[in-house]
């Protein structure tokens, strides 16, 4: 709560992705079981800014912030200022809650590409049950991927129909 996150670098080595046999999700990673090993997680947490962060070949989501089952507590006010994400498995960033969301500047790219799990999206808003995305604004935002690697990439961003009061403007959307 109350901090700032500043120019870090993070590297998932997602070639050396191993299953975690002891669950079998197939679905996410077929024959291979399941695996959720994120770059940076956000859980519950309240005025959060990482800005210049980088989050290469992640594991599954780059950046994934996340409804805290344990304490029932949300997320407000969670920035992404010139933050860049490349690679990951499943999206770039990844957010099932939040109240307060900004995503502003950087570069969010091929996510998902090649062999990843759907939405395999560079941005991915889609609260679950009974969560809430709102008040969400990305702006000047670089997203781009190579459908030549996987044609069921969606690319740029993907805005469930439960996420409110959204504003997404000045960004290049590019495959």
């Amino acid at each position: 709560t109350n901090s700032v996150v500043k120019d870090l670098i993070l590297d998932g080595r997602k070639a050396r992705r191993f299953a975690n046999l002891g669950v079998q999700y197939t679905d996410y990673n077929p024959g291979h079981g399941y695996v959720e090993w994120h770059n940076l997680r956000v859980v519950g947490c309240n005025n959060i800014t990482f800005d210049g962060v980088t989050s290469n070949n992640s594991c599954h989501n780059g950046f994934d912030i996340k409804y805290d089952y344990e304490s029932g507590e949300s997320n407000y006010s969670i920035s992404f200022i010139n933050c860049n994400a490349d690679n990951a498995y499943k999206n770039g960033i990844g957010c099932n809650d939040c109240h307060g969301l900004v995503v502003d500047g950087g570069v969010y790219s091929n996510c998902g590409s090649g062999y990843g799990i759907l939405p395999k999206a560079n941005m991915d808003f889609e609260p679950e049950s009974t969560h809430i995305i709102e008040d969400i604004v990305i702006s000047g935002v670089r997203s781009t991927w190579d459908l030549s690697a996987d044609l069921s990439v969606y690319g740029g961003v993907v805005i469930n129909a439960g996420s409110q009061s959204t504003n997404v403007s000045g960004c290049s959307f590019e495959n």
